[in-house]
């Protein structure tokens, strides 16, 4: 098995956010299991509503953390996980608006979908439209979506689990993440 640089993508803005203990556990798993994993939460960027995508600068004029984030999704990532919580039926508007900064760095490369709620629904409302997304965004998602209902008592703060079931979930997903992302990436060294 190789290590895969892995974009791990978050777009929660709200105070108390508890999709932070979705992101910690992958993190922590993945990076356990030899992948190189970067973190990009859509609030520490900060990007205003979208007024001017990446592609829309004169090159070299782009602002120094919109070309960094373009360099690391096209250059730097073989993989991305997207963690979104469900916002009334939809995916996080702060991860919407990071993505829509960019468009071409995503194409030809695997998504895994991590979706959360507080309730036992796990974000299934929210994986339809992620799917729809992340497709027109160029992006191929893995078959299995890793779901997380009641995720205040399955996670710790640190994004240790709780619970038995939700650790075997993850290290399936994480397994089918690394298969995908290790075909895409012989793919792309081959073409």
């Amino acid at each position: 098995m190789s290590s895969l640089r892995i974009t791990l993508l978050y777009g929660s803005y709200r105070e108390g956010r508890m999709g932070i203990r979705a992101v910690k556990h992958l993190q922590k798993e993945l990076e356990g299991q030899g992948h190189k994993v970067t973190f990009v939460d859509a609030m520490a960027y900060g990007f205003p509503i979208l007024q001017k995508r990446y592609v829309d600068y004169e090159e070299g004029s782009a602002p120094k953390a919109l070309e960094e984030l373009h360099d690391l999704l096209l250059k730097g990532t073989d993989a991305f996980v997207v963690v979104s919580g469900e916002y009334n039926g939809t995916m996080q508007p702060g991860l919407m608006n990071l993505m829509d900064h960019f468009y071409t760095e995503f194409f030809h490369k695997p998504v895994g979908l991590v979706t959360y709620s507080m309730g036992a629904l796990g974000g299934a409302r929210v994986s339809m439209h992620l799917l729809t997304t992340l497709c027109v965004f160029g992006m191929s998602p893995i078959p299995t979506i890793f779901g997380i209902g009641t995720l205040q008592n399955k996670l710790d703060e640190d994004g240790k689990s709780l619970d038995e079931g939700l650790t075997k979930k993850s290290a399936q997903f994480i397994k089918e993440l690394t298969w995908y992302g290790e075909a895409f990436k012989a793919a792309h060294e081959k073409s």
